[in-house]
């Protein structure tokens, strides 16, 4: 049997609440954060098939939505139209994973909860590069043009992180 030294009893007593602090802090923002990540993600997408599909014409929409499946199954999300769905999934599924850690982090730090805009157009900024560096590792990146790097600037800034950071704040004010 084991018994705990004074110190292992002392550590435990002081490193208790804080883990339950933190545990309480997760609990609190993921609600939140992963409805905000749906949110945010609904008008980010809404942004870029419209200036992608409908104002650019640089992609067809499920042609847009096939290149985001193509990071899970290959080429092969290419030969079937219905590969579409499932782009669509992982982006929302991505969505609510950022919404939940902005939303943990925004509960740590009270300076992304008072700024709302400056805080989403970091955290968007952050999301694009970080979802570029995912598309490398899935072996699907291509190297954007000056409107593709600019419009996934925007709708990571204007149309994903700052909706997402007000929507923290507004469900996590204290």
């Amino acid at each position: 049997m084991h018994r705990r030294s004074q110190a292992e009893t002392t550590l435990t007593a002081v490193e208790g609440p804080r883990v339950q602090n933190r545990v309480g802090a997760l609990r609190n923002a993921l609600g939140p954060g992963i409805a905000g990540g749906l949110v945010a993600g609904a008008i980010a997408q809404a942004y870029l098939l419209a200036s992608v599909v409908f104002v650019a014409h640089a992609s067809g929409a499920i042609a847009f939505y096939q290149y985001v499946a193509s990071a899970l199954v290959g080429k092969a999300a290419y030969a079937d139209a219905n590969d579409a769905w499932l782009g669509i999934v992982v982006l929302f599924a991505a969505s609510a994973l950022w919404g939940a850690g902005y939303a943990y982090v925004a509960n740590e730090l009270q300076q992304l909860r008072e700024r709302p805009f400056v805080s989403g157009i970091g955290y968007g900024v952050v999301v694009y590069f970080a979802m570029q560096l995912m598309e490398v590792a899935a072996a699907i990146y291509r190297t954007p043009n000056t409107f593709a790097l600019v419009n996934g600037l925007v709708a990571g800034m204007l149309f994903f992180g700052v909706p997402l950071a007000y929507f923290v704040r507004l469900r996590t004010a204290r």
